[in-house]
């Protein structure tokens, strides 16, 4: 059985709570999902494990205002990361607001597959299952 890797780079705990119960309700294969309040060690997780081995399906569940590293310079260094790895990855922005005028310039990156309201609701966590297969 396939396993589905979930990053959740999202800085409130009480969202990733939320978050990763109802993942784990929706998924039907086994899941690994892994928190980061920090998207660069998000990313530099995603960097260095990949690098040695593949995963199948990782979805990135990113905040569009954690503290850091912001949505433009996680996809301006994501963009920097092998093509085996960009292939596998699916990102979606979580946003509390979703009229922020650099969502139209985060749009346009290929790699984001969604944007949607935070906190996220169960049909949001179904669209990201559905997308991601």
């Amino acid at each position: 059985m396939e396993t589905k890797t979930t990053f959740i780079l999202i800085d409130n705990p009480i969202d990733v709570m939320v978050h990763k119960f109802m993942l784990n309700n929706e998924l039907k294969t086994p899941a690994n999902i892994l928190h980061f309040k920090d998207n660069r060690q998000g990313l530099k997780h995603i960097e260095t494990t990949y690098r040695t081995q593949t995963k199948n399906k990782t979805i990135i569940i990113l905040d569009m205002y954690t503290p850091g590293m912001d949505v433009l310079e996680f996809l301006q260094s994501f963009e920097t990361l092998n093509e085996k790895i960009k292939n596998q990855v699916k990102i979606f922005i979580v946003a509390t607001l979703l009229n922020n005028p650099e969502i139209d310039k985060i749009s346009q990156n290929p790699h984001v597959s969604m944007f949607l309201s935070k906190p996220l609701s169960e049909k949001n966590i179904t669209d990201i299952v559905s997308c991601s297969n």
